[in-house]
């Protein structure tokens, strides 16, 4: 399943999993508000989830995070 996702993707997955906004991603991984917009939408695309408990669930679901890692 991770296979699908790029490395940048996979790490916007952690971090939205994770409960992290876009600006906390941005700030994390050193990037712009608009490349971190494509990310997420692209991984989001890929995994088919609409919102941020999809992602949450498929990341669950994939092993990139454990239960304890949610909140």
């Amino acid at each position: 399943m991770i296979e699908r996702l790029t490395r940048r993707e996979a790490d916007m997955c952690i971090g939205v999993a994770g409960g992290m906004t876009n600006r906390e991603l941005s700030e994390c991984l050193h990037l712009g508000i608009a490349t971190v917009k494509r990310y997420r939408q692209s991984m989001q695309h890929k995994i088919g989830a609409r919102n941020g408990a999809d992602v949450a669930r498929w990341a669950l679901e994939a092993g990139l995070i454990g239960p304890g890692e949610l909140w």
